[in-house]
């Protein structure tokens, strides 16, 4: 790995928006005696990539770059294409401007905009007025409720002056919510009818012959957009709204701008040489492996590789040439990686075509022992390298980089998911690499006016990972390409998919406008996700079953972009006339439930059965100092409008604690201040989620597939369905959740009188170490800290990735129990001094007792 350290650091380096794509060819040699402060140098480094690392270090060590000598010349490397995100601009009501004032004017380079608010795209309307100082912190208190909606119908954005070195470029508008205009340098080059949805990426031509009038000028262009806000909610469910665009459904009071704007990046690419005006982009490397199962290890699997790229002609004549590809820790022949080269007969102005080399083709695509990509807790996600390289005939692979006439570099796993149906109720499991996986997630928000950043994401997988979950569900929030990118690096699995409740199922008053936007969402959302291994199946609609001609709408769109992974008609229990039964349930509960609800659900609702794609224990009050950072001293206590306002969409069922305080109060007593109550709350936060992961964890595979808790987080501060808080502070939930998720754990079940299971959440395990010999005490405690009972039970370990029954407590006397009591276990093993974290529950002699038919 330290080789790999001292490559990637250096490939770093040298990939540039300086020096695309210099490194050619790559050399291997031996890597040479170095000193020891370079060796812990290196090795600090290795800790901090190794998800990045290993993907060379599989194939071969010492990989040392051989740069052309013309990285020095700027001006050779950058001559063919430069892309850049244009990202300083002004914003304006465009309801409040003169009524003269056309996109005319206004992408005039004369125009005056110094009145206009300064913005930073991407950025949704609400998310630069806050920046801007205009809208003061409204996620404090209710401060939210004080911004009126009537002053975003329609905004202005104006780029400010740029220049380009080449009038021949083109414009990609990543997301424009929802309707937009598009101007440049007084020309309209796109109308409102043309540039509509949220999820579509927009290209537009500035180097045709046919757009000739409409080339950038070297110096002053200005680029202005018309917005028109979206008209899209989940209240009240008899609208009918048809604008395909963001709802947060029930979980917050909506943005009061409906997340309109220029929400994604604005990317101006432009090219030198009008004739050969060319971009790669859209890779995929498809993965079919040949000797994988539950207990194949890397040595007895063969991956089959296809490689995918797309190639597009913008430019004013039909091109004629090759594309290189280089898998440098994939396809190397005597340590030097030879490049995989395809060629390029006529392709079209305009025209995009999809290139493949298969593995039928190119030998070294078929890969032995291949260092594959794995869920964190199955193995280390490794990641490997692809480079692409497009250049006329006849060019050499050797020569300067400025043959090199569009370039791409990305990072792919090699992974294959799949998965299949289960036993008589036709269960979902997934596997991964030929493996079953547990799916153990939550359910992800953006933040409420969609203001992010790469580091701040980094963050919330960090926290996911700490806690111990696989996998993240996307409901209808297609996030920044950074996401997913961090979702590859982490080794977390992503399910993303469509919105429930509002114009995405609105499919009876959908007309040809949302059919188009529709099937164009989905294009350029599996054309960008595709090559990312953390992809675990799509969802393409969540609570319901969409109509025959829609879904096969959608499975067209699949087949045309070669979507790798599995697709799911719905995340709910649904049954497809075309694709059959989803496999999954999307039963809830929502709200909170006592901790016997998930062991003994008889088969019906939410309990440890099956793949739950959303559901969980309901309301998560804040900590105390969350609390406090949240509202005002004087709505602080008692629970008050303030408080239901920081829960769910007001509109909507779960807006308040209704469903949560008066099961705490009954369970552990009433509170007389915001401290207490949030004190308590967090403590039955952890009974209730423990309770929720135990049961799945413990059920795995047997009678349970996955489990995706509702939700992971919030979109803003508020007290409903978390495992974190807003400002990823983590409460009981989270511990709780932690608790559950450890890898080796004792666990107690509270059906059929109680028992204890020993759950071994450990993928990577040697099946070996199930011989190891596990010791495990179980004690009853009372309130005052008197041993009721101690035994000691010894077993061997469960097998990796598998549960254990240890003990049956159904025989235990608990007559001289007081109604209240902990039982603390405690497991240690026999091999090794230390001992595993105890395990403390809370239990009472009197049954909580469930009415199903109130289940929610």
């Amino acid at each position: 790995c330290r080789s790999t350290v001292w490559v990637d650091r250096r490939d770093t380096l040298f990939s540039s928006d300086l020096c695309p794509l210099c490194v050619l060819r790559f050399h291997v040699e031996e890597e040479e005696e170095e000193e020891t402060e370079e060796e812990e140098e290196e090795e600090e480094l290795c800790t901090m990539i190794t998800t990045l690392g290993r993907s060379t270090c599989s194939t071969f060590l010492g990989l040392v770059l051989f740069l052309c000598v013309f990285c020095s010349v700027l001006s050779g490397v950058l001559g063919f294409v430069q892309s850049s995100s244009l990202s300083r601009w002004q914003m304006h009501n465009a309801l409040t401007l003169p009524a003269f004032l056309t996109g005319a004017n206004i992408s005039d380079s004369s125009y005056d905009a110094r009145q206009w608010f300064d913005v930073q795209v991407p950025s949704t309307v609400m998310a630069g007025l806050v920046a801007a100082g205009n809208i003061s912190d409204p996620f404090y208190d209710v401060r939210l409720q004080n911004v009126s909606s009537s002053r975003f119908e329609r905004w202005w954005y104006r780029s400010e002056p740029f220049a380009v070195s080449s009038s021949c470029a083109t414009l990609t508008l990543k997301g424009v919510n929802y309707r937009g205009e598009v101007w440049l340098n007084g020309k309209r080059i796109a109308d409102r009818e043309s540039t509509v949805g949220a999820f579509r990426y927009f290209v537009l031509d500035l180097c045709s012959a046919e757009t000739a009038e409409l080339r950038l000028a070297p110096e002053q262009n200005v680029l202005a957009v018309l917005i028109d806000r979206p008209i899209d909610s989940a209240f009240p469910p008899t609208n009918n709204d048809t604008d395909l665009a963001i709802s947060f459904v029930d979980w917050s009071p909506p943005a009061p701008d409906n997340n309109m704007g220029l929400w994604r990046d604005v990317v101006l690419t432009t090219f030198a040489d009008p004739s050969a005006a060319l971009t790669l982009e859209y890779p995929l490397v498809a993965t079919v492996l040949s000797g994988a199962g539950p207990n194949s290890t890397e040595a007895d699997i063969v991956a089959h590789l296809t490689v995918s790229v797309e190639l597009v002609n913008h430019g004013q004549n039909a091109w004629s040439g090759a594309v290189d590809l280089l898998l440098p820790s994939v396809c190397a022949e005597h340590r030097i990686v030879s490049p995989l080269r395809v060629q390029v007969d006529r392709l079209a102005v305009g025209e995009r075509r999809l290139l493949q080399l298969d593995n039928s083709t190119f030998a070294c695509l078929n890969v032995p022992r291949p260092a594959l990509w794995w869920p964190w807790q199955m193995g280390d996600p490794v990641l490997h390298k692809l480079v692409a390289c497009a250049h006329s005939s006849g060019a050499a692979l050797s020569s300067s980089p400025d043959s090199c006439l569009a370039t791409l570099t990305d990072y792919f796993g090699i992974r294959q998911v799949s998965s299949s149906l289960q036993g008589e109720r036709q269960l979902r499991l997934f596997h991964v690499n030929g493996r079953p996986l547990l799916v153990t997630g939550g359910g992800w928000a953006p933040d409420l006016f969609y203001r992010t950043s790469e580091s701040e994401l980094s963050r919330h997988f960090a926290l996911m990972r700490h806690m111990g979950l696989n996998a993240v569900r996307l409901e209808g929030k297609f996030d920044a390409d950074s996401f997913f990118s961090l979702a590859d690096r982490a080794g977390i699995m992503v399910l993303p998919g469509f919105c429930c409740c509002d114009a995405w199922q609105h499919w009876s008053v959908w007309d040809q406008e949302q059919y188009h936007v529709a099937a164009d969402s989905l294009r350029w959302q599996v054309r960008r996700l595709r090559i990312h291994p953390s992809l675990l199946v799509f969802l393409y609609s969540s609570d319901e079953q969409p109509p025959a001609n829609v879904e096969q709408m959608y499975l067209d769109v699949f087949r045309e972009q070669h979507w790798p992974n599995p697709v799911l008609a719905s995340a709910a229990d649904t049954n497809s006339t075309i694709t059959g039964p989803t496999g999954v349930k999307m039963s809830g509960p929502y709200a909170y439930v006592p901790p016997n609800y998930w062991t003994e659900d008889p088969g019906q609702w939410g309990g440890a059965w099956g793949f739950l794609t959303e559901g969980g224990p309901g309301a998560t009050p804040f900590v105390y100092e969350s609390l406090e950072r949240t509202l005002t001293k004087e709505h602080l206590w008692p629970i008050n409008d303030a408080w239901d306002w920081h829960c769910g969409n007001q509109a909507g069922l779960f807006g308040n604690l209704r469903f949560f305080t008066p099961p705490l109060d009954a369970r552990y007593g009433e509170s007389r201040s915001a401290r207490e109550y949030s004190m308590k709350a967090q403590v039955a936060a952890y009974e209730s989620h423990r309770a929720m992961f135990d049961a799945y964890s413990r059920s795995r595979f047997f009678n349970s597939t996955g489990v995706v808790q509702w939700m992971l987080n919030n979109p803003w501060p508020e007290m409903m369905w978390n495992l974190y808080d807003y400002y990823m502070v983590g409460g009981g939930a989270y511990y709780g959740t932690r608790k559950a998720l450890l890898p080796l754990q004792a666990v107690y079940t509270y059906a059929r009188g109680g028992e204890l299971w020993v759950v071994n959440s450990d993928y990577s395990a040697l099946s070996t170490q199930a011989s190891d010999t596990l010791e495990l005490e179980y004690a009853a405690v009372d309130m005052y800290g008197e041993v009721i009972l101690n035994r000691t039970v010894t077993l061997t370990r469960p097998p990796a990735n598998s549960a254990k029954l240890a003990v049956s407590l159904d025989s235990v006397d608990t007559s001289r129990f007081p109604t209240t009591y902990f039982l603390r276990l405690q497991l240690r093993e026999l091999s090794s001094p230390s001992a595993h974290d105890p395990n403390v529950y809370w239990l009472s002699t009197v049954p909580d007792v469930l009415e199903w038919s109130e289940s929610n």
